[in-house]
């Protein structure tokens, strides 16, 4: 990482504009664990390229990692107006992201547009469900981890959630 980092530098000093180089840069820092550094040259790639949605993906995830939960949302905002590659991810990040935060009824929001808009996707149901769980709805987590198993028989979380749902309900 090191050398990816001296290499990322080396472009960037000769082309200052080079939104990429900018990108990788941050993410070489973040595998050395340096969060803020890494931020920074997120930051930078997205001054230079407002369209670079990884950059913004990235750059929540590290947020959220070191604490910065408000900033992580207002990226993953960003990604979904920008409505392309990682908009369901975004969705899906957002909800847990203010699950975090303790906002459960936004949460739950985001899971249940998402969960309309991508009616297939299996994780997207367990994790409503667990948002329900947490809310006390077992009968409707029940559902929710029902719906995922329908979609995917492997699913072993879908399985074992269902299970507590039902032990809390009886």
């Amino acid at each position: 990482w090191e050398q990816a980092v001296m290499a990322f530098t080396q472009a960037t000093s000769l082309a200052p504009d080079f939104s990429i180089a900018w990108y990788n840069l941050g993410q070489a820092e973040k595998q050395l664990g340096n969060m803020e550094v890494a931020k920074s040259h997120f930051d930078q790639a997205i001054a230079l390229q407002q369209g670079l949605v990884k950059a913004y993906f990235d750059r929540a995830l590290l947020n959220k990692q070191i604490g910065n939960k408000e900033e992580a949302i207002e990226d993953y905002n960003r990604i979904i107006e920008l409505d392309g590659a990682y908009y369901l991810e975004a969705f899906l990040n957002r909800g847990l992201t203010k699950k975090m935060l303790g906002d459960y009824t936004g949460a739950l929001a985001d899971f249940d547009q998402v969960s309309n808009e991508f009616p297939s996707n299996a994780a997207l149901y367990v994790n409503r469900g667990n948002l329900q769980l947490g809310f006390g709805f077992s009968q409707k987590a029940i559902q929710d981890y029902t719906r995922a198993i329908h979609l995917d028989r492997q699913y072993a979380e879908a399985y074992y959630n269902r299970g507590l749902s039902h032990l809390l309900l009886f």
